[in-house]
């Protein structure tokens, strides 16, 4: 318990460092986005390919493929959950196909994977990228879809395949090149696995600094939080974390796997769903907030997750 508290204080402070360096103009504003080129393109997917390699067997990752179902229920059930509340709810503004994928849909990745990692070890990032594939394959699917056709955009704009695609980003290309050594039983000369491990290892740092960034740039004056927002945020970290912990305990996975996913549930709202929102013209200035706010909630909301699952999964 101590351990998880002390990895959480380390999370904060490096959320903080990057906060300090945009809001005391130590960087500039777009230094976020060079860095996220970075991390996403570079440490990431080489993260990825070491963690599976060096963590995992073949025994292991047959293993955990319910997972891949269990996480799957999970947020399609949340998000068919969130169509008909934002459905009924909706009074002819529009944007509940938007607000449904807001109260879905975790930021997996730049929130998600480094802190599972600098909470639960280096073996939870394979699960966590398990569950960012769920995650982010219903969200090009069947998120998308119904945002588009909310919007009544045309297919040529924004095709379903051209959103599929985002599924294959390098993270993802990093976890399969590190399944296929592990099938083949291939082994790296040592001087290459060294420096992916290296450039790895910069991952979860970066990706906190990012995340102070984004947060020092969040505007709290606006006044966008209504009934709607407060149900996409309460579905965020409320509804979807519990109905994947009540499915978790009905299925036989690893704990490790379990823990992650409660985390990974937990996460802030994903950041393409602001991202889509705008290219749909759907809500895109409360999608954006929520995001944001999410993240900065997230603060508070993660070590809560940390000590339930800490106290419930051992």
């Amino acid at each position: 318990m101590i351990s998880a508290f002390e990895s959480i204080g380390s999370i904060f402070i490096i959320i903080a460092i990057g906060y300090g360096l945009i809001k005391y103009k130590l960087l500039p504003e777009n230094a976020s986005g060079v860095l996220n080129r970075i991390v996403f393109d570079v440490s990431i997917p080489m993260l990825m390919v070491t963690s599976v390699y060096e963590k995992f067997t073949r025994e292991m990752i047959i293993d955990s493929l319910g997972g891949v179902l269990t996480s799957i229920i999970s947020v399609a059930a949340c998000y068919a959950l969130a169509r008909v509340i934002f459905g009924f709810l909706d009074k002819g503004e529009g944007g509940s196909s938007v607000f449904a994928v807001l109260f879905s849909f975790s930021n997996t990745i730049f929130m998600g994977l480094p802190i599972c990692v600098a909470i639960l070890g280096q073996e939870a990032a394979t699960y966590a990228l398990i569950y960012y594939f769920a995650n982010t394959t219903l969200f090009w699917t069947m998120g998308l879809y119904f945002i588009k056709k909310e919007a009544k955009a045309s297919v040529g704009g924004y095709s379903f395949f051209g959103g599929l695609a985002n599924l294959f980003s390098a993270p993802f290309i990093g976890f399969m090149a590190g399944l296929v050594l592990v099938f083949a039983d291939a082994r790296l000369p040592e001087f290459i696995f060294s420096t992916l491990k290296s450039v790895g290892g910069m991952a979860t740092p970066m990706s906190l600094i990012i995340i102070g960034m984004m947060i020092s740039r969040v505007e709290f004056s606006k006044g966008l939080i209504d009934s709607k927002s407060v149900i996409a945020l309460s579905g965020k970290f409320i509804v979807l974390p519990l109905l994947t912990a009540l499915l978790l305990n009905y299925s036989s996975v690893p704990l490790l796997m379990k823990k992650t996913f409660i985390l990974q549930a937990a996460m802030p709202i994903m950041a393409q769903s602001a991202i889509t929102a705008k290219k749909f013209g759907l809500q895109e200035e409360k999608a954006s907030f929520l995001v944001g706010m999410s993240t900065v909630l997230s603060i508070f909301v993660i070590p809560v997750y940390v000590v339930l699952i800490q106290l419930f999964y051992v």
